[in-house]
Order: structure tokens, then sequence, then C-alpha cells
């Protein structure tokens, strides 16, 4: 069983309560203490942001922690290493990636290396289910749930391959 279907089972129909952070944010080690202390403050979930120097999906709040860890000199290993960190403080706590394909593509081995860190799903926030299929294959292959956005107008054709995916 996965880790959020786990997680939904023991909250037995109550809402989830999911954190977002930016990792390295404001520096690696500050963002680790962070992590733990939203599972403290009762996080079920959390979702992590990889920084990206072109967050253009993000609104500026996101813009601005990425910058910060980029300035703080984060890159995708540290990433992965306070994933990892994470993953043997807390293994029962999903965790998820949202990221760019920059990023995935740029970085042989991206999603073997999440999901060795202990990633449960993946966003890859700039790639349209037109282009999806690639990465969702890789994601099923390495055990990472894939995460595909669906808007109020999004079209049902649309929503039909999301779903397929």
């Amino acid at each position: 069983m996965s880790r959020y279907a786990a997680m939904f089972e023991r909250l037995n129909g109550r809402g989830a309560f999911g954190a977002f952070l930016m990792l390295g944010d404001p520096d690696p080690g500050a963002c680790a203490n962070l992590l733990d202390a939203v599972v403290d403050g009762g996080a079920d979930m959390i979702e992590v942001g990889i920084p990206f120097s072109d967050p253009v999906a993000d609104g500026p709040v996101i813009q601005a922690a990425a910058q910060r860890a980029l300035a703080a000199g984060v890159r995708v290993s540290d990433c992965f290493e306070l994933i990892a960190g994470f993953r043997a403080r807390h293994p029962d706590v999903p965790v998820g990636i949202l990221t760019y394909a920059n990023i995935v593509v740029a970085r042989a081995g991206f999603i073997r290396d999440a999901a060795e860190a202990g990633a449960d799903s993946l966003l890859i926030a700039d790639v349209p289910a037109l282009e999806a299929e690639p990465f969702v294959r890789e994601m099923e292959q390495a055990g990472i749930e894939p995460v595909l956005i669906a808007a109020p107008n999004t079209p049902d054709a649309t929503l039909q391959r999301i779903a397929q995916l």
C-alpha cells in the first residue's frame, strides 16, 4: 500500500493537511528543521519544491523561496539529501515533489534518484498532458506516483488523457 493510501486510510474520511516547503529555503539546515516542524504541527503529507531559476507556474511567494534557496547554493543533490533525511525521520509521511521539466531532463536519473531518496509522487508543473506519457512511464518504473493538473475548464478529452495517465 502506498504511503498516500495508508495516510487516507488512517484519516478515515477526514481531510488531509498537506504542507508545502521549498527545499533549501532559507538554507538546507533550517529547511530540515522546517520539514520536521510542519509534521510536528499536524501535516499529514508534504509537498516539496526543488528550486528552479524560472518558476513560471508558481506565484511570487514560491518564486521568492526558490530564489532564496538558489542564493544559498542549493542544488538538486542537496534536495535529494533533504528528502532522504526527512524520509529517515518520518517513514510514513507521504512526500511529493513539485518541479520543472528542465530539472528532470537535465539531470540524468532524476526520477530514479527521487524515488531512492524517498519521494512518493512527482508533479512536473510545466509538462502538459500531451507530453506527459514518457515521464509518467518512467515514474511508474521507479515506483513514484505521477501527479497531473486539471483545471475547472480542462476539456473532457484532456481530462480523459490525464485519468488514463
